[in-house]
């Protein structure tokens, strides 16, 4: 439980410097919307984007992969649809702040998150 809050509190200041770096495309109308926002586009990409990428798994391969940023940009505009307090301006804009989310949500993860450990041990048996 502790992990979930983490991980939504720091997609959520991800996602206010989003909109603060792309403010004449992105914004919100109060930090509630940023939350909120946050959650939803949390919970869309942990339920809807793995389904939407098994459904297009053609056209991504086809493209090589491109056509997953058109995707991200679609689950990043539709959350603007969802909540009405949060506004996107474009799919332009979309697709560029979905790709500054992914960044700057990489870097929170990276610095906030706990790393998992991993013990590997190595036996060597004489026969």
């Amino acid at each position: 439980m502790k992990l979930f809050f983490l991980r939504w509190v720091s997609n959520s200041i991800a996602l206010m410097l989003t909109a603060f770096f792309l403010s004449s495309g992105i914004w919100f109308e109060s930090w509630q919307a940023c939350l909120a926002g946050a959650l939803v586009l949390g919970l869309l990409n942990a339920f809807v984007r793995p389904v939407l990428l098994f459904l297009t798994l053609p056209l991504n391969i086809l493209t090589l992969g491109l056509f997953t940023i058109f995707l991200n940009a679609a689950i990043f505009f539709s959350v603007g649809y969802i909540i009405e307090d949060v506004m996107i301006r474009n799919y332009s804009w979309a697709i560029a702040g979905s790709l500054m989310f992914s960044v700057f949500s990489t870097a929170l993860s990276w610095l906030f998150h706990e790393r998992r450990q991993f013990n590997v041990r190595f036996h060597l048996w004489r026969l």
